[in-house]
């Protein structure tokens, strides 16, 4: 009987005393909004920290479960800031709080430029952003120390950055400037900071330097940089280097963004052509760039003949930018959508290209069995099948051997 009432007393306590370590955890303000935390904070002389999460975001998660909690935070927190959680999705579930803090969310989100999760925003008590934390921490100890610096003038990120960007920092300081500013999704600052260090910097055009450049591409000054100077970095960095950088933008924002599957095609050449006269220097790469976004336009509306045309279109204008990868996937997405005799047999030739590329793969070479074995060359598909179970590593045999089974047996494939 004592043992049992012994276990009791045990569990009581340690339930009590894990209830006092979450009660001792940072203090969050609930029902507050942005302009009474404000009021708080400068009644209270207290700095204000806000935790920008979401719902979906399992280091968040983690960080109100693991680390706000702990005794060492609260004790940290509690002294020094009035807190805020602020949500920065919405769902169907959420409470009237939640709801009630939407616009401050929003405005908080905008204008310090939270995109990624958790962001950590410190102010003054007078509600001027003075140091940020993208992302979490393993432990609680760590979080405190880097929380520390938003009370530190010589370490706080927005006043550090401030500093630089006023004039008089070396070009040293607005380079490390502006990769502090970019890691902290910090746009505005790093476009700021990066483009005084393009004025700073007597020489750009170094290894270096441009692949440091390369990391700002999005932002600032960055973009015109690798678009107007193709040829002359290409021979200091490698060939392409530009146009791996500047290309993809020039698609999303110019093509993806404009085009949807869900309605109908665009008119390819009218988008082509206003592409063209705002970037006429990519002239080439943007004809490529159109005859690409066709290829994939129409197998994602699932338009299997006007695929197979402009697949085709691609790879005979293209050649040397399709590689066995690309044309083998090419050749299996006409292979399973389409029974069009004049198309399977332009999948027939870019799987042709996929073998000559690389002869040994045993994907490509059952891909062109398929493909002979749907247009009815039966005896030369089994052939092929034979060579793809051969060159196949032991964990695909079996799945290429059924297949030469059902060609065999005049079974279907497919």
């Amino acid at each position: 009987m004592k043992k049992k009432v012994l276990g009791i007393l045990v569990g009581v306590i340690t339930l009590v005393t894990a209830k006092a370590q979450e009660g001792e955890g940072i203090r969050f303000e609930n029902g507050l909004s942005w302009e009474q935390v404000k009021s708080k904070a400068r009644a209270e002389n207290k700095y204000i920290f806000i935790d920008s999460y979401t719902t979906w975001c399992g280091y968040c998660s983690y960080m109100s479960k693991n680390v706000f909690n702990q005794k060492a935070a609260g004790d940290f927190f509690n002294k020094n800031f009035i807190s805020l959680k602020l949500q920065m999705d919405s769902t169907e579930n959420d409470s009237e709080a939640v709801k009630a803090s939407y616009a401050d969310a929003q405005y908080i989100r905008e204008k310090y430029e939270v995109t990624s999760f958790p962001t950590f925003l410190f102010f003054n008590p007078e509600g001027k952003a003075m140091h940020r934390i993208v992302g979490a921490t393993q432990s609680t100890e760590e979080f405190v120390t880097l929380s520390a610096d938003a009370l530190d003038s010589n370490k706080q990120y927005y006043v550090v950055v401030e500093k630089i960007a006023k004039g008089g920092a070396s070009t040293q300081q607005l380079k490390e400037g502006a990769k502090i500013a970019l890691v902290n999704n910090d746009f505005e600052n790093t476009a700021i900071l990066f483009n005084q260090y393009l004025l700073a910097e007597k020489n750009i055009f170094t290894k270096e330097n441009l692949e440091y450049a390369s990391w700002f591409v999005k932002t600032g000054k960055g973009f015109e940089l690798f678009l107007n100077n193709t040829d002359k970095i290409d021979a200091i960095v490698g060939k392409g280097f530009s146009d791996s950088l500047v290309m993809p933008i020039i698609a999303k924002e110019e093509v993806y963004a404009k085009i949807k599957p869900s309605e109908s095609a665009p008119d390819w050449e009218i988008l082509q052509g206003e592409i063209i006269k705002k970037y006429p220097v990519k002239k080439q790469q943007i004809e490529r760039m159109i005859a690409w976004a066709k290829v994939n336009f129409y197998k994602t509306s699932q338009e299997w003949n006007k695929y197979a045309l402009s697949a085709d279109e691609y790879i005979t204008k293209y050649g040397e930018y399709a590689a066995a990868p690309r044309l083998n996937n090419m050749a299996i997405n006409v292979l399973t959508n389409s029974n069009d005799q004049s198309y399977l047999d332009k999948a027939i030739n870019w799987s042709k290209r996929s073998m000559l590329e690389d002869s040994k793969n045993a994907e490509y070479v059952s891909t062109y069995a398929k493909l002979l074995y749907k247009t009815k060359q039966n005896k030369e598909a089994i052939i092929y099948q034979q060579k793809a179970l051969k060159l196949a590593p032991s964990e695909d045999e079996q799945k290429h051997a059924a297949i030469l089974d059902k060609m065999k047996k005049e079974e279907m494939i497919l």
